[in-house]
């Protein structure tokens, strides 16, 4: 019960500590990139350095993900929430979270002054 409290005094905690955790691995992957820079990879049977590299980055983007869609989300939210909208700007918003594309689209035409 504790736990649930410190969660509603700070309602973007989690999605804070999905980018700090992001930030940790990209640095992390960062890090044994420049330490293996030019020496010889290593490749045990268990273990490849693309193995790793994989992973870190797999598990960076996903925590950044997160963040971004309940960012997203929220957006949602504060702009349907207050006076009707057009369809096409929950539809530009739902692009958003699918790539870069849809994210310069949603940067681009939706106007957000209206909200």
């Amino acid at each position: 019960m504790a736990c649930k409290t410190c969660w509603n005094k700070m309602p973007w905690a989690f999605e804070v500590l999905a980018v700090v955790t992001s930030l940790v691995l990209f640095g992390a992957l960062a890090a044994i990139l420049s330490a293996f820079d030019g020496k010889p990879i290593f490749d045990s049977h268990a273990l490849t350095l693309n193995t790793v590299v994989a992973t870190l980055s797999t598990a960076a983007k996903a925590n950044i993900l997160v963040a971004i869609a309940n960012c997203i989300g929220q957006w949602k939210w504060i702009l349907f929430a207050g006076a009707p909208r057009r369809l096409l700007d929950f539809e530009r918003l739902d692009q958003a979270a699918r790539g870069p594309l849809g994210g310069l689209n949603l940067i681009f035409n939706t106007k957000v002054a209206n909200a």
